[in-house]
């Protein structure tokens, strides 16, 4: 296991000659790296803040190449954004940013954009498993800019989903600053807000509430007085849609247990094959 390992992360290190050698990589850096980044290379500065994102299958043999390095510091790791958070050294950000294994670099700080950033989801309230609307508007157009779906209350990293402002989890080949996303709602009621992330964890804007809830049952007596032994038709509306639901009719004053006559939603005893909230 251990021959395994050293032999993943020399060949990290022999396919970007700057970790072996230290030796400054030419001029123009390559479109995945952010422009802010780009500048602040130029500067002088011997290590630099940056977010990496990587290809599947690179980050692990990545990390450990940097940390062998000196003045290299890795300060969060992202599993599921595939993504390394440091203070790297200049050699190394520039051998990284022609590296295969990475999609995108970016300068780790505040990200200042043109024009007001907003993030507006529709509708209000939606079901469990619906559809809910994402617009995003003003964005600072790096190609890693994300927009995370969050309970309300939760910090940042518990978002329920994610994607890019492609409306994938796949990197996309160029940003954009604005994007309309479409997220299933969670299974799990509760209140939700759509959160813009730049650079990885830069967030940018936080969008307004959205609530996911089963809407209230209705049960509806068509005809408020009947004769006996006529028909009584009832509506149902707004049920929880499982094949085992039924209807019950039971005398006002009388216990639910009590009922006198009762179907399931497709109007007979026997349970139906699909299932239905209304009837």
């Amino acid at each position: 296991m251990r021959r395994l390992f050293l032999a993943v992360l020399l060949a990290f290190s022999v396919g970007t000659p700057a970790f072996a050698a230290g030796a400054k990589a030419p001029g123009k850096m390559p479109n995945k790296v952010d422009k802010a980044l780009a500048g602040e290379l130029k500067s002088g500065a011997a290590t630099h803040k940056v977010i990496i994102t990587f290809k599947p299958g690179y980050r692990a043999a990545a990390k450990a190449a940097l940390l062998n390095r000196p003045g290299n510091k890795i300060k969060r790791e992202h599993p599921s954004l595939n993504l390394l958070v440091g203070e790297i050294a200049t050699a190394d950000v520039e051998a990284l940013a022609r590296s295969k294994g990475v999609k995108a670099i970016s300068l780790d700080g505040p990200v200042r954009a043109h024009q007001a950033v907003t993030v507006t989801v529709s509708p209000a309230t939606v079901i469990p498993g619906g559809l809910i609307t994402v617009t995003v508007a003003g964005g600072p157009g790096n190609v890693n800019d994300w927009v995370g779906l969050v309970e309300a209350s939760s910090p940042d990293s518990n978002y329920a989903a994610w994607q890019y402002l492609n409306g994938l989890q796949t990197l996309p080949l160029v940003g954009v600053t604005s994007a309309t996303l479409h997220f299933v709602a969670p299974l799990t009621e509760g209140t939700y807000t759509a959160r813009l992330f730049a650079n990885g964890w830069t967030k940018l804007a936080t969008s307004n509430p959205v609530t996911v809830q089963q809407p209230t049952p209705t049960v509806t007596a068509l005809s408020t007085t009947v004769n006996p032994g006529n028909s009584i038709t009832v509506t149902v509306a707004n049920g929880p849609g499982h094949v085992n639901d039924w209807i019950g009719l039971v005398p006002a004053d009388a216990p639910d247990s009590s009922y006198v006559a009762w179907q399931f939603f497709n109007g007979a005893q026997t349970r139906p094959a699909l299932n239905q909230s209304s009837h």
